[in-house]
C-alpha cells in the first residue's frame, strides 16, 4: 500500500480534526454535505473518519 499520495489533489472539510500525517476517509458528493459541520454548505469533500489500521490480508 503506497501512502505517498498521488498527483491529484482534493480540498475537503476536516470535520474530525486529523493531525499532520494521519490518514482519513473522505466522502464526496451529496454525502459530504450530511454532517453537522457541513449541512447547508457547498462542499465537495468531507473527512469523516480516521483510518487507524489497514489490513490487506
Amino acid at each position: 500500500l503506497d501512502l505517498k499520495g498521488s498527483k491529484e489533489y482534493y480540498i475537503a472539510v476536516d470535520t474530525i480534526g486529523l493531525g499532520e500525517g494521519e490518514v482519513g476517509l473522505m466522502v464526496t458528493g451529496s454525502t459530504a454535505k450530511k454532517t453537522d459541520v457541513t449541512s447547508d454548505r457547498n462542499v465537495d469533500g468531507t473527512l469523516v473518519a480516521k483510518v487507524e489500521r489497514i489490513d490487506l490480508s
